[in-house]
């Protein structure tokens, strides 16, 4: 019985963190993305802000 359970519940753990590391790598890419993305249009306002004041 043990030798039969085993086998199965290390396939699932082994899938689900395949399948988390996955999501994850997909997840901070996009928060990387949205970082880089808001930096971006801080920095467009500041020039224009300060293009504005000058």
């Amino acid at each position: 019985m043990k030798s039969n359970v085993t086998p199965n519940l290390k396939d699932f753990m082994f899938k689900n963190t395949e399948i988390l590391l996955k999501n994850r790598v997909i997840i901070s890419g996009i928060l990387i993305g949205y970082d880089s993305y808001s930096n971006l249009t801080v920095k467009n306002e500041e020039n224009h802000d300060s293009r504005s004041t000058a």
